[in-house]
C-alpha cells in the first residue's frame, strides 16, 4: 500500500512537471486525464501502440517469407565409419579385456555415435569364441552398421546354420 501511495505521487509529480514544461494549462491536462483507458494510457498512444506491434508483425512476417523464399540447398548428413586409427584403439581396448561382460559394455559403448562397416563388425566379432556372443555383438551393433549389404560375410563367420539364419534376419531388420 505504501508502494502504491508513492508510486501514485510519482506520477503526479511528473505530470505536473510536464503540463509546467510544455506550457498547457490545467484544463487540456484534465481533458487529457479523460481519455486514459483503463491501462493508464490515452486512446491515442493505445492506437499507436497498436500501429507499432502490427509493423513489427509485418516486419517479422516479411522476414520468414524470405528465409522461406530464399532455396539455399540444405546439405544432407553424410555419415562415415569410424574412422581405422580410432577402431584399433576401440579394438585395443576389447582385447585388453579379459570378461565376457567387460567386452559387451566396451561394445556397446563404443557404438554410441559411432558407425562401423561389416568388416569391422567381423574383427570385433572374432574375439568372442561362442556364437552366442557373436551374436549379441551383431545384435548391439545392428542399428550403427552402415553396408549392410555386405552383410553375408558375417553371417559366415557363425558356426552354425540355424545362427546364420538369425544373424541374416538380424541384419535384414
Amino acid at each position: 500500500m505504501r508502494y502504491l501511495r508513492i508510486l501514485t505521487k510519482r506520477i503526479v509529480f511528473l505530470l505536473f512537471s510536464l503540463v509546467f514544461l510544455s506550457g498547457a494549462n490545467f484544463n487540456t491536462l484534465a481533458q487529457s486525464s479523460k481519455q486514459v483507458g483503463t491501462t493508464g494510457i490515452s486512446m491515442q498512444e493505445q492506437q499507436i501502440d497498436h500501429k507499432r506491434r502490427d509493423d513489427f508483425h509485418r516486419r517479422d512476417n516479411h522476414k520468414k517469407d524470405d528465409y522461406r523464399r530464399n532455396d539455399k540447398k540444405i546439405k544432407p548428413i553424410v555419415i562415415y565409419p569410424m574412422a581405422e586409427d580410432h577402431f584399433n584403439i576401440f579394438l585395443s581396448k576389447i582385447k585388453k579385456v579379459s570378461f565376457k561382460d567387460c567386452k559387451m559394455t566396451i561394445v556397446e559403448v563404443g557404438c554410441i555415435n559411432n558407425y562401423f562397416t561389416c568388416r569391422q563388425v567381423l574383427s570385433i566379432m572374432k574375439l568372442f569364441s561362442f556364437d552366442d556372443e557373436k551374436m549379441q555383438v551383431l545384435k548391439i551393433m545392428n542399428p550403427n552398421i552402415l553396408d549392410k549389404e555386405n552383410g553375408e560375410m558375417l553371417a559366415e563367420h557363425f558356426t552354425f546354420d540355424s545362427s546364420k539364419k538369425q544373424a541374416m534376419t538380424i541384419l535384414n531388420k
